[in-house]
């Protein structure tokens, strides 16, 4: 599973799925793998929606996810999240979130994207609708717009 924003080189990704399919195959994994890619998700009636309509919920997700990793302490297993708390507060909307970071955009730039997304390797995308308090209507009028405008071209 990669969350997109964790990364801050995500081109690395298909460096790194490339290295894990090989990696399988190497101790003889004959099966393909599945990698499963999650993104926050709002699909918009324009361009413009898609990407102002999810802001504000997106920046009180960050916002939350500072809010309770207030300690520095984690066990061996977990030392990578030593400085999240930084990190997630460097992850401004406009220059680091959207548009590659998550999977905001209209019915189109959606099909486009998750192409792009595909092209990296992953087999999988989940879609996280629900985030940072976001209006149910409009989390109700994205997934309908993805369902009738989306799914049946990708």
């Amino acid at each position: 599973m990669v969350v997109p924003y964790a990364s801050a080189n995500p081109e690395a990704l298909i460096g790194n799925i490339q290295l894990f399919r090989g990696t399988r195959k190497t101790h003889g994994y004959t099966t393909a793998p599945e990698v499963l890619r999650v993104f926050h998700f709002h699909c918009g009636e324009t361009a413009a929606q898609a990407k102002e309509e999810p802001r504000e919920a997106m920046q009180r997700y960050l916002k939350a996810v500072v809010e309770s990793n207030q300690e520095e302490t984690y066990s061996d297993q977990y030392t990578a999240y030593k400085g999240l708390q930084k990190g997630f507060q460097m992850m401004d909307y406009d220059e680091y979130m959207y548009p590659n970071r998550v999977l905001f955009g209209d019915p189109d730039q959606c099909v486009e994207r998750i192409k792009q997304i595909q092209a990296t390797g992953v087999t999988n995308i989940s879609l996280l609708a629900n985030f940072g308090g976001l209006e149910h209507a409009q989390i109700l009028a994205s997934l309908d717009r993805f369902a009738t405008q989306v799914m049946p071209r990708v």
